[in-house]
This record gives structure tokens, C-alpha cells and sequence, in this order.
């Protein structure tokens, strides 16, 4: 779980233009969303929707980060809302339904 972990934040990083470092803080909280059932697709699906939604909005942006996109109770939230059409994001919708 960790090669999976560190490879998810490798797409935050990339996605989100930060340089999130694979340490236990930032990698922990992916495996533990991935050893709840999470795939790794929902992972990098959310890490889309939430650069989407927030990443030109310069009071959300900084919350494109592991300890608030992968937190047990808001990436379930997050998940959830993966099939609920967003504002410029609806290829993202349609890459969820594959």
C-alpha cells in the first residue's frame, strides 16, 4: 500500500503543482483510505475533482493538500459526490462511469 500511496500523491503533486513530500504524515492518510475500500481510481478521481473545484479559487486552493482531500470522514463525502455533476468538471464525471 505504500508504492500505491506514494504514487497518489505523486498525482496530487502533479495535478495540484505542490511538492507534498512522501513522508508518513501525507502518506499514511492514502493508505488508510485505500485500506478502507477505496480504490485507487476513486483516489485519483477525487484528486481531479478537487483541483477542479478548488484550485483557481484562491480560498480553497490551499486546501488541495493529503490531510484535507484524504481525511477518513471528507474523502467519503468526496467519493459520494464523484457521480453529482460539478461546474467545468463534467468529463470528470463521465472518466467515473468507466
Amino acid at each position: 500500500r505504500l508504492d500505491e500511496a506514494k504514487e497518489i500523491l505523486a498525482y496530487l503533486n502533479m495535478k495540484s503543482g505542490r511538492s507534498f513530500e512522501s513522508l508518513p504524515a501525507n502518506t499514511e492518510l492514502i493508505s488508510a483510505r485505500l485500506n478502507d475500500g477505496a480504490s485507487r481510481e476513486q483516489c485519483l478521481l477525487v484528486i481531479d475533482r478537487k483541483v477542479a473545484e478548488w484550485g483557481n479559487d484562491p480560498g480553497m486552493a490551499k486546501y488541495i493538500r493529503p490531510v484535507t482531500i484524504f481525511n477518513r470522514t471528507k474523502f467519503a463525502n468526496y467519493v459520494g459526490a464523484l457521480n453529482v455533476p460539478a461546474a467545468g468538471v463534467t468529463s470528470l464525471v463521465k472518466r467515473a462511469a468507466i
